[in-house]
């Protein structure tokens, strides 16, 4: 019956009670010897999107931040360099990118960057 069915599945679960993913992070290096931080923080200041004068946009962004970069296991700012690369290049070239995708939309360091098309605070 059911009983034997979940005792099954719990014991079949089981069997991967020690499994670890063990693995380096690799993430994209930035060019030349620029602070990671520093280059998003010039990225954000060029893009003119952040309200510097507004605590909604400049709190929030300092949270996100810390999030992504002071988070006590890895910088994960760059990751966000060839994603921004990448969406440039098509608007560039004149191709239409999306307004953003799942929590990206929600991200106001993500808009900062210019990665996304939508305002979280607005």
């Amino acid at each position: 019956g059911s009983r034997e069915i979940l005792q099954s599945t719990k014991d079949w679960a089981s069997r991967f009670d020690s499994l670890t993913f063990d693995y380096p992070i690799r993430l994209p290096k930035v060019e030349g010897s620029e602070d990671p931080l520093a280059l998003c923080l010039k990225i954000i200041r060029e893009n003119g999107r952040i309200k510097w004068d507004d605590p909604a946009y400049t709190d929030r962004l300092a949270r996100e931040i810390k999030v992504l970069a002071h988070n006590g296991k890895v910088n994960l700012l760059p990751y966000f360099f060839p994603i921004r690369d990448v969406l440039s290049h098509y608007k560039e070239s004149g191709r239409l990118t999306g307004p953003a995708r799942g929590s990206a939309a929600g991200s106001l360091f993500m808009y900062a960057m210019g990665i996304t098309e939508v305002d979280p605070i607005k």
